[in-house]
């Protein structure tokens, strides 16, 4: 069974007993606030490994609930809301990509497809991909 972490540091035990902590890394520039939530949000992988989790994108959850997996690691909840991001399961992962992403607004909130600043570099990508097969 894993081991439940807080929700602002993830904590790994390796066999010999002892631990190392990953908190929430440092990143240029912050999210948007959400409720007064920004940084908070976001929970990033503790340890290598692969990604394991039952979770959708839409899930309500509360804090501290486990949500994910690597190994013998239980991943949480940072705080109480709707899945909005969530790594796939299965995914092998490196330490300090991020996994999950809760939406502070909880049942109050639609989520679906995907948000404008990823679409706009979607779009942006496939400009220049179709520009670069024409010509």
């Amino acid at each position: 069974m894993p081991t439940p972490l807080g929700p602002a540091s993830l904590r790994t035990g390796n066999s010999a007993g002892s631990s190392r902590t990953a908190r929430h890394c440092p990143r240029a520039g912050e999210p948007r606030e959400i409720e007064g939530h920004a940084r908070d949000r976001y929970v990033y992988a503790p340890l290598d490994g692969v990604f394991r989790t039952v979770a959708h994108i839409g899930d309500l959850v509360r804090q501290g609930q486990e949500v994910a997996a690597i190994a013998s690691t239980a991943i949480p909840a940072p705080l109480d809301g709707k899945l909005r991001g969530l790594m796939h399961d299965g995914v092998p992962v490196k330490a300090r990509t991020k996994v999950i992403e809760v939406d502070p607004r909880g049942s109050t909130v639609e989520i679906r497809g995907i948000a404008e600043r990823p679409r706009r570099i979607a779009d942006a990508v496939l400009s220049v991909i179709i520009f670069r097969l024409s010509h």
